[in-house]
């Protein structure tokens, strides 16, 4: 559950920063005695959108047949459940892979005793190719606003200390 060489969204931040949501908001809660956690930066019902990638998924045929999915989308501060009912589920059934990034958009869903979930109302696969296509660029003889392409870090180095670990471990 730890990646040692950095998040593989790390590279789409920058595709991402207009989203209205991400899993960092489920952390800012407080909770009474009774255990009831108040979320202080997200509320049932609220309309979202989020960039993400697919971790998980689960394919589930409902009652009159039809297929749906719960998607597990995680950002670079954790992760979240998504129900893509039947309607939706039949748009992204096409890309749906582990390791895909994602938009989404939807509404939070927030009950008792449960963590929150997303209830997906439209899910569209990430492209870098057409992402890049889409920013603006300036004609001649204009100053260009647009940011600068995401640049490669120098490598990093983790190092793990473990010579006071049994050599079984």
């Amino acid at each position: 559950g730890v990646y040692v060489s950095g998040h593989p969204f790390e590279k789409f931040l920058p595709y991402f920063k207009d989203m209205s949501f991400n899993c960092s908001m489920m952390n800012a809660y407080t909770e009474t005695e009774d255990g009831e956690k108040s979320y202080t930066e997200i509320s049932d019902g609220q309309q979202i959108t989020m960039g993400g990638m697919i971790g998980a998924y689960k394919k589930l045929k409902t009652r009159s047949g039809a297929i749906m999915a719960f998607v597990t989308v995680e950002d670079m501060f954790g992760s979240i459940e998504c129900v893509c009912f039947p309607k939706v589920y039949d748009r992204i059934r096409n890309f749906l892979e582990n390791d895909r990034e994602v938009s989404l958009s939807g509404k939070i869903s927030i009950e008792d005793e449960k963590l929150p979930a997303i209830i997906v109302d439209k899910m569209t696969e990430f492209s870098l190719d057409e992402a890049e296509s889409k920013r603006p660029t300036a004609n001649v003889g204009e100053t260009s606003k647009q940011e600068p392409k995401p640049t490669q870090d120098k490598p990093k180095c983790l190092w793990l200390n473990v010579s006071s670990m049994d050599d079984e471990d």
